[in-house]
This record gives structure tokens, sequence and C-alpha cells, in this order.
């Protein structure tokens, strides 16, 4: 779904994850580098910053980590440089930022609508700015599974920093952190389960959304059917019962998928705040609604 439409989605949180692992591995001017470009090719991983910071001072002693937080800068400093060189050469630093700034500027006819985007999108950078100071605060008083708390946290964030630009196309961004929930948390089934019927929703809200498209480069590669008559077909059934359509069907799984990636944002901080503070663990247990009651 994300390859068709270009998306760098699925590069960006491999490299996201590759980022930890060099962290883990002690390799810090490597994880700079990974990092500096899952940057740079999508923005939303540079919401773990503070947290790979606060990994390393849990990790290490203050000398030890300010000295691999000091190399992970260079490398994120020498792909930064080696990237916007062109453009800084050429003139062009205006369009370096020009893909954010475009989408915190969304413009219609409607002046409610655009008001309506404009507070959503602040109130979602207030959200993330908290949540990266919570992400650093409670890694940096982790003194054990420092390697699997960096997962989880670097997970959490990457979720919640897709909400703010929400799409089946942005899926690689958020299954992700969903299948590491699932893997390593203290509750797997309940977020495995969550990974199932997200997947489900996704598959269906593409589909409604491009149709038989989705085949298109397929269809191209293995020159199994006609790409024209892909086109046509698509378009009717685009116009028919598809989101162009005056009954899009999508438009149900959309908004339930959305609610489930909100769920996942609030059982993931719940989990992990409540391991500091019991209380508050045994009040979110009491409010979600997918555990299963034990046998």
């Amino acid at each position: 779904m994300s390859s068709v439409q270009g998306q760098f989605d699925t590069i960006s949180t491999l490299l996201f994850l590759l980022t930890v692992q060099l962290l883990r591995e002690d390799r810090s001017l490597l994880a700079g580098l990974s990092f500096g470009l899952a940057v740079w090719l999508k923005l939303f991983p540079g919401v773990c910053l503070l947290l790979f910071v606060a990994y390393l001072f849990a990790r290490y002693d203050n000398a030890g980590a300010i000295k691999r937080t000091v190399m992970a800068a260079v490398g994120a400093l020498i792909v930064t440089i080696i990237l916007l060189t062109p453009q800084f050469l050429n003139g062009e630093m205006d369009i370096v930022f020009g893909f954010f700034t475009g989408r915190m500027n969304t413009v219609t006819e409607y002046e409610w609508y655009n008001t309506l985007v404009s507070v959503r999108l602040t109130l979602m950078l207030l959200l993330m700015i908290v949540l990266m100071v919570w992400s650093f605060i409670g890694m940096k008083r982790r003194t054990e599974d420092l390697d699997r708390y960096l997962y989880l946290y670097g997970g959490t964030l990457l979720a919640a920093a897709t909400i703010i630009s929400r799409g089946y196309q942005y899926a690689p961004s958020f299954m992700a952190p969903i299948i590491l929930f699932a893997m390593i948390s203290d509750d797997r089934r309940s977020y495995g389960k969550l990974f199932s019927w997200m997947s489900i929703l996704l598959i269906i809200d593409a589909f409604f959304s491009v149709g038989p498209s989705l085949l298109a480069m397929a269809s191209v590669y293995f020159g199994v059917v006609d790409p024209a008559w892909l086109s046509d077909i698509s378009v009717a059934f685009l116009t028919t019962i598809g989101y162009s359509s005056s009954m899009p069907i999508g438009v149900v799984t959309a908004i339930a998928w959305a609610v489930m990636l909100w769920l996942f944002v609030l059982y993931a901080v719940s989990d992990l705040f409540g391991e500091r503070y019991p209380r508050f663990r045994a009040i979110a247990e009491k409010m979600r609604i997918m555990k299963e009651e034990p046998e």
C-alpha cells in the first residue's frame, strides 16, 4: 500500500530500527548516520531524539554518555551536510522544509475547516512534545532492561507521530511498533489482537481508497493484465463503491483503524507509565476493554 504511492515510510522505519540496534551495539557514529538519514527521509523518527540521548545517559556514566552523544551528533551532521549541500549551493534551502510547512498550512475555501486543521496540528505537536519529555524521563530513570524499553518507548513515539498526518499509506510507520509490542511487551496477546484487527481494517481502507490500482505496479512489471484496462476498472470501482462514490464504504474502516491507533498509543503509554506507578496501572487495567478476562 505504501510503495504504490511512493512513500518512504518503510525505509525510514527500517532506519529507525537500525539506529536502535546500532545504539545497543555501542556504535554511536553509525547510529547517528542512520538516524540522520531516517529523519531527512521522513521527519517523524525525529521524535525519538531525546529518547536516544536518555538511553545513552542511562546506560553509561556521564562522560561516556556525552562522548557517545557527540559521536552520534557528528554522524547525523555528516548526513545533513551531504544531503543539504546541493540545496544550499543552489539557493533552494526554502524548499527543504516545504513538505512539513505545507502540511501545517492547509488552505481550503472553508475557513472553519482551516481553523480546525490548525488547532488539531497545534494540539498534536504539543502532545508529541509532552510524550518526548515523558520518554526522556522514563528512559533515564531505568536501571535495567534498557534495550527492551528503548524499543517500547521508541515504538510508542513513532506510532504517536504518525497520527499527525494519518493515512493508510503511512501504515509501515506505526504497524512496526505494534508488532514490537506484540513480541516483547508484558501484554503480548492484546497487542497481537490489535495488530490483527488493524491489518484487516487497513487493507479494506486501502482497497476502497485506490481500488484495483493497488495492482498497477505488478501488472506493468509482470505483464499479467493490460495497465489501461486496470486503470479503467479502477476508475469505475472508485466512482461506484470506492471513496469517490456517494456512500464510501472505506470511510467506516478508516475511522475504525484510526481509533484503534489512538487506543494503541493510550495502552502503550499506560503500560509503560504503570510499571513505575502500580496504582495508575490498576486503574488502566480496569479501563482496558481489549484485555481478556483471566481463565
